[in-house]
């Protein structure tokens, strides 16, 4: 008997200890994590965001697996990195509406739409009108 009360105890020790050193292996990546920059990419992204990019390119600059790239990508931004890419195209689109008089087609193309059916959409989820009503509101301000 007392000999079965020990291997449990043993056991349960043994259980224990391997949790504790399952959390601290977590702890100690997700803190290696918050210390990686994403500069590189970042950089990159909005320096092109006109541009095709792939976000499989964007994990390959830092080295990083897709997964943990999105996943780094949202904790340190706020936003997937297309989510983020959308927000700077579509304030881009929002500053060109107000400070030229492109065409909408010509906007959406210069900020990265090659659909403008997509682009105006987007602009609209984004914003809130389309790209020619908020022109139209710029212009009676």
């Amino acid at each position: 008997m007392r000999y079965k009360k020990q291997c449990w105890k043993n056991s349960f020790i043994s259980i224990l200890l391997e949790r504790l050193l399952i959390e601290a292996s977590r702890a100690v990546e997700n803190e290696a994590l918050e210390k990686i920059s994403l500069s590189k990419s970042v950089r990159f992204i909005n320096e092109n965001y006109p541009s095709k990019i792939k976000i499989t390119d964007l994990a390959k600059m830092e080295n990083m697996c897709m997964t943990s790239y999105n996943l780094l990508f949202k904790q340190q931004m706020g936003l997937t990195p297309t989510k983020y890419i959308m927000k700077l195209r579509l304030e881009h689109a929002q500053s060109l509406l107000e400070s030229t008089s492109l065409s909408i087609d010509e906007i959406g193309t210069l900020c990265g739409y090659s659909d403008i059916n997509f682009f105006s959409r987007a602009f609209k989820a984004y914003i809130g009108v389309s790209p020619s009503n908020y022109r139209k509101q710029i212009i009676t301000l």
